[in-house]
């Protein structure tokens, strides 16, 4: 009892005696379940000072019983709860001693110096370690917030074993003595002291019933005490709380310590499985107040989960619990047909192994989990959009879905494979708000892979909508660090050119370390989940419709919330919300999963769920280039020096120059169509650089002004296709901004009318865009090679960035790095500037490592007589594109070893960041049996190549120098 625990007994029935029209009054219960979504381990309170009824549950669905808040709902009438929010979160400050699994709480309502006190008990687990505790916090309002004590006060078993947990608490009304009871195989109780925040330890008493069996009254867990009509009531949960015959029984006593005297007839509530209710029992009772009627609280088994986790899918039901004339309880008739039922829907990859599900209670959030063979990878996170047209996040109602199979293979240029079999299962989930409007979800879920996008129909006469915010997040185990780069303060950094992806990754960070400037962190987001395996977080699919996102802060409970661009990007100009006609959708969030980081490496979900807006106008030939403004700088962008690049790009057989800023003021127009005539002569062609524009920053280089404007932009395009010009490289957007990526779109479609080819600079994160537009062939959003000539510091941290990027940015898009530095100092004399701390093999294996179809490799003149032949050679033939790409081995920032086909001809790359030397034997199916080309470092780091042979069954070791790298290449 919890409701007239501070009323003397007697002055009860003396009402009752006054009042035989209240006595006889019966409140008229709902259906059940009473509460939405997965509750359990339910405690009732009647509160004098508001009058209303609460009750406060452990929050259920956490794989392992992993709840870490307990939430609160109140209502007027045992009918319709509404849910307060959480009553204390055992992750947060509020608990300082413990750190999550919080269970089966109570509460008790004391007059203090005439105010009323909120007590609050449950039990937790201690940061220090150990079995579960019981701790207490305080309160002057039934909701909280709650202030906890600080440390527990039950802290071991009386009888030296067991768990302590399942606590209640009780007031006898007969002496105004508060009593607790709790254990798991045991049942204790003991008195409390008039501070409520403490147990005299001399009254420990063991108080289990003895004898029964599994099908009657063996004590398992759970005590709950009432007092009526001088009885004091013992009632306690039998077996196990996932199987379906967990129940309750009971026992009488004459004193709130024992001993229990176990009833004739025990049980009061247990399964009914023709009306499919399974494990009813972990109760609370409650006596309404100025009656003789009587309720009892219990959790029962979700009956859809009665064969998939049922310990951990429970559900808050209420039902009328009666007695017989001699004080005996008779048998609870458990009542069903929810009002609100949580509606899930579950979808399987192809293979088994990976789970989605989406839940709905009826009215509520929608939240999805993903699994993978079992083992939690993202915990029950939100779902939703809150538009100016109407709030899709909350008081949804599922309505249905539709499920079909997608088997599919395309090919697909200038990615890490150029044939993609993609299989998945697509399941659509409908769902409409309180005010009647409709929203689909689509979820495609492969077999390491889950991409999911809110589709919105017309909305009677509303033909367009702005997104205000989004709901969706990403919530993950306590267990999980972070690999993740922070997004920068907008219109900061070299003439205001931030953000644009370039700043510094943090690895292996616990997810309480937040970002550098306090704005969450730049897609992709990599995750890894204590000992089950991996997770990678980004987006796909984002064009002129939508702006570009990312991940904010975390947040309360391990949870990562999409975040729209901040208003300061871009100059200010153009909004924060994105907005789109109707019907549309919103670009795909995606999630890869996986055991190891094989699927993180080798994961092609940015393309497989979008489509190509657009045909080529051209065959496009991808390729490697030379570029003078990485060693040589600014003062390079003069006639003569770039005719010594473009000479030096054809003896090594390159396709390609890049021309980079102050041509046009430094080379001048006319001289650049006889540059553009003096390399197609020598079987080469160029790319040009261009500023995005000039109103969003303070760049001086030029070519400015001309990408922002359509008119110029298309002339500008016609004057560079006469010239026989095959690409462009557009630098320093200001920002993820919608109308920021209407200018990439409209950039790109151009360009293809006229032929060429772009590539994004300081820029943002592509998403999809390889297939989406055909003419696009890398981008930058990364800490790139222009660093390592900035900073001695970049060089130092070259090789650990260099182990992190084909784990996370280059894992889901092209990454345009300009890298493969063979110069060991880096300036035009190579006797100068920074200097290079990795080997030369390291960078060879760097231009297979970073994917991009075209590669702008920062070599210079000079290498053709001060860089060893071996390399030279080998930069000769390297590809840039790839039909297959295979993780090997590695750890981000540590180390990295990858393979990759193109043709019939296999590469492998291996590069180590640690300080010492790195020793791997690795299984090679794709060299077994064969002899290869083996780049590695002698003992004095420089290159030599030899011929190995690889064993029958693929073996092969690898000795990696720090800071050093390994090439393999098959023989040709």
């Amino acid at each position: 009892m919890k409701t007239l625990k501070q009323f003397v007994w007697t002055l009860v029935w003396m009402l009752l005696a006054a009042s035989p029209a209240l006595a006889q009054q019966s409140v008229v219960l709902g259906d059940n379940p009473v509460l939405p979504g997965f509750h359990a381990d339910p405690e009732i309170l009647y509160a004098q000072q508001t009058k209303k009824y609460y009750i406060y549950s452990t929050t259920d669905g956490q794989p392992g019983w992993g709840g870490w808040y307990f939430t609160v709902f109140s209502s007027d009438d045992l009918k319709s709860w509404k849910e307060e929010g959480v009553a204390l979160d055992l992750k947060s400050e509020q608990v300082p001693w413990a750190n999550g699994n919080a269970w089966a709480p109570c509460i008790e309502e004391k007059k203090v110096d005439g105010k009323y006190r909120y007590y609050f008990y449950y039990s937790g687990n201690p940061k220090a370690g150990g079995g579960k505790q019981i701790g207490v916090a305080t309160s002057d309002s039934p909701t909280g917030p709650f202030t906890d004590l600080g440390h527990p006060i039950v802290t071991q078993s009386p009888t030296g074993g067991g768990q302590q947990i399942d606590v209640d608490v009780f007031t006898d009304p007969v002496s105004g003595k508060a009593y607790l009871y709790w254990g798991n195989g045991y049942m204790a109780g003991a008195e409390l002291n008039e501070d409520m925040l403490s147990v005299k330890q001399e009254t420990v008493t063991v108080l289990t019933p003895q004898g029964g069996t599994l099908q009657d009254y063996a004590y398992r867990e759970a005590p709950y005490v009432f007092y009526r009509k001088g009885i004091y009531y013992f009632l306690w949960s039998v077996d196990d709380t996932g199987s379906p015959n967990y129940h309750v029984a009971y026992g009488t006593s004459t004193s709130p310590l024992g001993p229990i005297e176990v009833a004739k007839e025990p049980v009061i509530l247990i399964q009914d499985s023709s009306k499919e209710i399974y494990g009813p029992a972990h109760n609370a009772v409650i006596q309404l107040p100025g009656t003789d009627e009587w309720l009892i609280v219990y959790h029962r088994i979700n009956k859809d989960y009665l064969k998939n986790a049922p310990g951990i899918h429970r559900e808050v039901c209420i039902d009328r619990m009666t007695f017989n004339t001699d004080g005996t309880i008779k048998r609870v008739v458990p009542t069903t047909t929810p009002p609100r039922s949580v509606k899930e829907v579950i979808t399987n990859s192809p293979d088994g192994k990976l789970q989605l599900t989406v839940s709905c209670p009826e009215g509520r959030k929608p939240t999805y989990t993903v699994a993978y063979n079992g083992k939690p990878m993202v915990a029950s996170s939100p779902l939703g959009l809150q538009t100016n047209a109407g709030d899709f996040s909350t008081g949804l109602t599922l309505t249905g879905h539709t499920e079909r199979q997608i088997d599919t293979t395309y090919t697909q240029t200038r990615i890490k494979t150029s044939r993609v079999h993609y299989r998945a299962t697509e399941t659509v989930c409908s769902f409409t708000n309180a005010r009647g409007q409709k929203m689909d979800i689509t979820f495609r879920v492969s077999d390491n892979d889950v991409a999911f996008r809110y589709t919105l129909p017309r909305l009677g006469e509303t033909g367009s909508i702005v997104v205000n915010a989004e709901e969706t997040g990403f919530r993950f185990p306590d267990e999980t660090t972070t690999f993740l780069c922070p997004q920068s303060d907008p219109m900061i950094g070299w003439k205001r050119t931030k953000p644009s992806y370039e700043e510094e990754y943090k690895a292996d960070m616990p997810m309480s370390t937040r970002s550098g400037y306090g704005h969450g962190y730049t897609f992709p987001c990599l995750f890894k989940v204590g000992e089950n395996g991996w997770v990678l977080v980004s987006e796909t699919g984002v064009d002129s419709r939508y702006c570009a996102s990312r991940l904010a802060d975390v947040s309360e409970g391990n949870l990562y919330r999409v975040a729209f661009p901040m208003p300061g990007e871009n100059n200010g100009n153009g909004t924060v919300a994105p907005a789109f006609s109707l019907p549309g959708s919103t670009p795909w969030r995606t999630i890869t999963v996986g055991e190891t980081l094989q699927p993180v490496v080798e994961t092609t979900i940015p393309w497989s769920v979008v489509e190509p807006l657009y045909e080529p106008s051209c065959d496009y030939r991808m390729g490697r280039g030379t570029w003078s403004w990485i060693l040589w700088q600014d003062g390079s962008i003069n006639y003569d020096d770039q005719v010594r690049f473009i000479d030096l790009a054809a003896i090594m057989g390159y396709e390609y120059v890049l021309i980079d800023n102050w041509w046009n003021t430094r080379i001048g127009r006319d001289r650049m169509e006889q540059l553009a005539r003096y390399a197609q002569g020598k079987q080469v062609d160029l790319f040009l650089w261009y500023s995005s524009s000039g109103y969003w920053n303070d760049i001086e280089q030029g070519p400015t002004n001309l990408m922002d404007n359509p008119i110029a932009r298309k002339r500008e395009m016609k004057w560079l296709q006469r010239l026989g010009v095959k690409g462009i490289k557009v630098d320093f957007f200001g920002g993820d901004k919608q109308e920021t990526m209407r200018l990439y779109e409209a950039i790109l479609s151009d360009a293809n009318e006229y032929g060429l080819m772009v590539i994004f600079h300081g820029c943002t994160l592509p998403r999809g865009w390889e297939r989406m537009y055909p003419n696009y062939v890398g981008s930058e959003a990364v800490l790139a090679s222009e660093n390592l000539v900035f900073g001695q510091h970049f060089c130092d941290q070259e090789a650990f960035n260099a182990c992190l990027h084909p784990f996370i940015r280059n894992a889901v898009g092209s990454m345009e790095f300009g890298g493969c530095v063979l110069n060991h100092r880096l300036n035009k004399g190579n006797d100068g500037g920074t200097t290079r701390r990795t080997t030369d093999v390291f960078q060879l294996a760097t231009t297979i490592l970073f994917q991009n179809a075209i590669q702008n490799f920062a070599l210079a003149p000079n290498n053709l007589t001060d860089a060893p032949s071996v390399c030279l050679d080998f930069l000769k033939d390297v590809p840039t594109e790839w039909d297959e790409t295979r993780f090997i081995d590695g750890y981000p920032g540590r180390y990295v070893v990858l393979a990759r086909r193109h043709g019939d001809c296999w590469y492998l790359a291996a590069v180590n960041a640690t300080s010492e030397p790195l020793k791997l034997k690795l299984k090679l199916p794709m060299f077994a049996g064969q002899k290869v080309n083996f780049y590695s470092d002698d003992k004095q780091l420089a290159p030599q190549l030899q011929q190995r042979a690889v064993k029958a069954d693929g073996s092969f070791q690898l000795l990696i120098q720090p800071q050093g790298g390994n090439v393999l290449t098959t023989l040709k």
